[in-house]
């Protein structure tokens, strides 16, 4: 199995653009609770429909445009699987909400509950028993 679990990927030396996951080491709900966790720094928030496929492989003679800043091999996106690419899932930054924006209220048990990063109605909802990732009902 690859080396690769998962990455920042950005459009130059040392910025993150997209977060890159092995879609064979990972679900979807796997990389949303880890960037929710991890990367809470940033201020955003990621549900499981910010998560989109992809693939990857390892580049030993990188192009130019994908390795102007350094030497040397790297990871980098491909169209289709084949020669080496394997399947990943991509949160990309800038597409996900603000934390702040995302907050949303909604009545549990008559009362105001602050919910953060869900309606009550997430991809991470189990059942109409409620959602422990959001705490809706």
């Amino acid at each position: 199995m690859s080396k690769f679990d998962y990455m920042e990927f950005g459009y130059s030396a040392g910025s993150c653009d997209t977060l890159v996951f092995h879609a064979k080491k990972y679900t979807k709900e796997e990389v949303v609770n880890i960037f929710n966790e991890e990367y809470d720094y940033l201020g955003k928030m990621a549900k499981v429909k910010d998560v989109h496929d992809g693939y990857v492989k390892w580049f030993i003679n990188p192009p130019e445009y994908m390795s102007g800043d350094f030497e040397g091999g790297c990871y980098g996106f491909v169209d289709k699987p084949g020669s080496g690419a394997f399947p990943v899932y991509t949160l990309e930054l800038s597409e996900l909400d603000d934390f702040e924006e995302d907050i949303q209220t909604s009545k549990l048990n008559g009362q105001q509950k602050e919910i953060k990063g869900c309606s009550g109605e997430c991809d991470l909802c189990p059942d109409a028993d409620g959602c422990e990732q959001c705490g809706s009902v």
